[in-house]
């Protein structure tokens, strides 16, 4: 069964990612016929988090010739649908924008991110993204799909785990 790993490119789904790299072997399934790690990119990520990645996470996810998926919203609307940035098992480089960003989404509104109660713009940047392109290459095909979560944000895990239910 292929296991996909949602990859925010923050401490928890980077620890989570190199923990199975480094010990494939307690993986309890094989890294390059059944991982896909996929990240969708809003556009706002430091360039440090670019930096990071290509020195620490991409060179070992080509080592395990693990399949890495980087996806993005193509517009305003969900009509305009996502682009595919990058699906390979050799990564050499983390795009840090798509065809639509975040800071458009939120400069056209003249508004700044929300964060008290739903993240609206994890949902439609991130969520939306990978849910979709997940039904368009995984329809067929069952799999498991990971998260990287802090031990603190219990709140988020039980709402994750009620939406699986």
């Amino acid at each position: 069964m292929k296991v996909v790993l949602s990859f925010g490119m923050g401490v928890e789904s980077s620890a989570l990612l190199l923990r199975w790299l480094e010990e494939s072997a307690k993986c309890g399934f094989d890294l390059e016929r059944d991982l896909v790690v996929i990240t969708s990119q809003t556009g706002g990520e430091y360039p440090d988090t670019k930096a990071l990645c290509e020195a620490h996470i991409l060179p070992r996810l080509r080592r395990r010739r693990v399949r890495f998926v980087q996806v993005a919203r193509a517009g305003h609307l969900e009509a305009a649908g996502i682009v595919v940035l990058s699906d390979t098992r050799e990564p050499a480089e983390l795009y840090l924008a798509g065809a639509y960003t975040l800071y458009e989404e939120l400069s056209e509104a003249g508004t700044v991110p929300q964060f008290s109660g739903t993240r609206r713009c994890s949902l439609k940047f991130k969520a939306w993204v990978i849910e979709t392109w997940l039904a368009q290459q995984m329809a067929e095909e069952p799999f498991r799909h990971a998260f990287g979560f802090n031990t603190d944000e219990q709140a988020r895990i039980a709402k994750s785990e009620a939406a699986l239910a």
